[in-house]
């Protein structure tokens, strides 16, 4: 084997090795987040601290524009959008993640899909997948 071929198979070796450790960190810290998800989750009733905000983050889809989301909120209750989004955002439980005209499109974060946050925020808030409150019997 040549120098050169050598050099790129330790290469490449090495990079693998990287790539294999990069998983195993993603995957140790996924399952530190579900070992933990009770404490997670006491920590985002702070930020998610009403029913507004549980409705709001419930709406955040990755599609609808902040503009179409509030105004749909507004249909059944009153918000302040951009009070409301503002602690979602600082807490990077929301991201931007496009826009239209003036008006934001945001995602939720890969915590939602790690602590199942919307599934949470319903049974807690006693609310629906479309933010309206379950009919109780």
């Amino acid at each position: 084997m040549s120098d050169e071929n050598l050099f790129f198979s330790h290469l490449m070796k090495r990079i693998s090795n990287i790539e294999n450790d990069i998983s195993f960190l993603k995957l140790t810290e996924k399952f530190s987040k579900k070992v933990q998800r009770d404490l997670y989750l006491e920590l985002i009733d702070k930020i998610i601290n009403s029913k507004i905000k549980a409705q709001l983050y419930l709406q955040i889809d990755g599609v609808r524009t902040a503009k179409e989301i509030e105004e749909y909120l507004s249909t059944f209750t009153s918000i302040n959008f951009s009070r409301e989004v503002k602690p979602l955002k600082e807490n990077e439980l929301i991201k931007t993640v496009g826009k239209v005209g003036k008006s934001a499109i945001y995602g939720k974060s890969e915590l939602e899909k790690i602590l199942d946050i919307s599934e949470h925020l319903m049974k807690k808030e006693g609310l629906n997948s479309d933010s309206t409150e379950k009919v109780r019997n």
